[in-house]
């Protein structure tokens, strides 16, 4: 599985990717705006968390290229995750039917069981669920309609761990043929029975619900092979990517992926799935609230450096059980470094401010920004050397900002502090401002780069050298560099293949 993240502000992202990425934030856009201008409570409130009691209640959303299908609706009750007051609560939930927001977003939420609807009972013995409803819910005629409000009932009551079917009921008889279009309907009735039936949409996502929150996970049932899963957040912007591969797809296939991504602050976003063969058909996305991640985030390098992709860089100084050999392998293949030599890359070395301003805007180029052609020269100490442009070029973005006496100091090697500082103006300058509100290590009060340690804890671009403490003035190790580089790339950085 190839996992991204991409998080844009101030440089366009171009090519067949901004394509996609623009025509996806217009629809995050209007989704979006249709939940803030409905002044109703419901689906545009934000949902801190999903407590206990948090169910979904199967309603219909209709889709550009299809539906309407099964949508799985955040819903809070009172009571027990399981047993029959959860699943008696879950029903009458689903009876009421989608909220007066719900029913005037884009698209619009709605149900297939007729108004009136009214549950009389329900017991569950030994996996089976039995559900007496009134008459009201048979009427009409249609097979298509029959089948929607079925499925409505069935995976709602089957989202439940105890409850494996169903058995319908009206006014208290056992129904094993419901309606005029003669459908059977003899218990157990299970998920499978509406396979076929055009309620399920190609990718029925489940996990996150619809309008409640997004904790990084996404689960449910899909009939294509391959799609992909974003998260946006509330300006539209994309925030996470990942392509989930199902293999070899036989009917429907569970899928289960983690789409990682960090959220500052809790925030409204969207959680979009689609497959890129056939994306009308298969556009789904769902209005989430975005959990903050933990802090120190623990970021890891896996999206932007699959293992199994990045061949061994051959640096033989470079031992198997360093912990930076992987963000090494990955920084070789991105072309953001060559080693010191050939075959050599110095990891115990130190890093000077003019190759740290060289790897930095190779990052730059591999994250999709645009640098200065021709910038300026502020420095009177970087002419003529190795580095020039690329010191130039990120003065120019405001990256580097020079030093007291106005030089730049290419040869001087840098400090984790300073490196701290360089590596939050970078992911700032290509995502948001970080706005830190504590102070995660102790060894770094009164530290000028002491709000971009912060910054760059917050980000999860550093955990620090030993729990609580950053070495803030330790010279940073090539290593370490590798290290840093890997993780910026971990949030924007696009798949190998694009």
């Amino acid at each position: 599985m190839q996992q991204r993240l991409l998080r844009r502000r101030t440089r366009p992202v171009t090519g067949p990717l901004a394509e996609r990425v623009s025509r996806r934030a217009v629809v995050v856009f209007v989704t979006l705006m249709a939940l803030v201008l409905s002044s109703a409570p419901g689906l545009g409130d934000a949902q801190p968390s999903e407590p206990d009691g948090a169910v979904a209640v199967y309603l219909l959303l209709d889709q550009p290229g299809g539906g309407p299908f099964l949508v799985p609706v955040y819903r809070h009750t009172d009571g027990p995750a399981d047993g029959e007051q959860a699943l008696e609560a879950a029903l009458e939930l689903l009876l009421e039917g989608p909220t007066q927001a719900e029913s005037a977003s884009l698209p619009a939420v709605s149900t297939g069981i007729p108004g009136g609807t009214a549950l009389l009972g329900v017991s569950i013995d030994d996996g089976l669920a039995t559900i007496d409803l009134t008459s009201e819910f048979e009427a009409g005629a249609g097979s298509f309609a029959m089948f929607t409000r079925l499925g409505q009932l069935v995976f709602t009551a089957t989202q439940f761990s105890d409850v494996e079917g169903v058995a319908l009921e009206l006014e208290g008889e056992t129904i094993t043929v419901f309606s005029v279009e003669g459908i059977d309907v003899s218990p157990p009735v299970d998920r499978t029975f509406v396979e076929g039936a055009g309620v399920l949409p190609p990718i029925l996502l489940e996990v996150p619900r619809y309008g409640g929150t997004f904790e990084a996970r996404v689960s449910g049932s899909a009939t294509v092979a391959e799609f992909s899963a974003q998260v946006f957040d509330g300006d539209g912007r994309l925030l996470g990517s990942v392509v989930v591969s199902a293999g070899e797809v036989d009917g429907r296939t569970v899928f289960d992926a983690m789409v990682p991504y960090v959220s500052i602050t809790e925030q409204s976003g969207i959680v979009l799935v689609e497959d890129e063969d056939d994306r009308a058909a298969s556009l789904r996305e769902h209005p989430v609230t975005l959990v903050p991640t933990p802090v120190p985030a623990e970021r890891g390098i896996d999206a932007a450096c699959p293992t199994a992709e990045i061949p061994e860089p051959g640096f033989a100084d470079v031992a198997p059980g360093n912990v930076h050999a992987a963000a090494i392998a990955c920084i070789a293949w991105r072309e953001i470094t060559v080693g010191r030599t050939p075959t050599t890359y110095e990891p115990a070395g130190p890093i000077t401010r003019g190759q740290m301003a060289s790897m930095l805007t190779r990052a730059l180029t591999v994250l999709g920004q645009e640098l200065p052609e021709q910038p300026d020269s502020p420095f009177p100490d970087t002419s003529g050397t190795t580095h020039a442009l690329a010191i130039d070029q990120l003065a120019e973005l405001g990256i580097v900002l020079g030093r007291a006496d106005g030089s730049y100091g290419p040869g001087v090697v840098v400090t984790r502090a300073q490196m701290a500082t360089f590596l939050v103006r970078t992911f700032e300058h290509i995502a948001f401002d970080l706005e830190p509100d504590r102070d995660y290590f102790v060894d770094d009060d009164g530290s000028v780069h002491e709000r971009s340690i912060n910054a760059a804890a917050l980000a999860g671009l550093t955990a620090g050298v030993d729990g609580d403490r950053f070495g803030p003035s330790n010279t940073l190790r090539r290593d370490q560099m590798a290290t840093f580089v890997a993780r910026l790339l971990d949030l924007g950085a696009p798949p190998l293949d694009d």
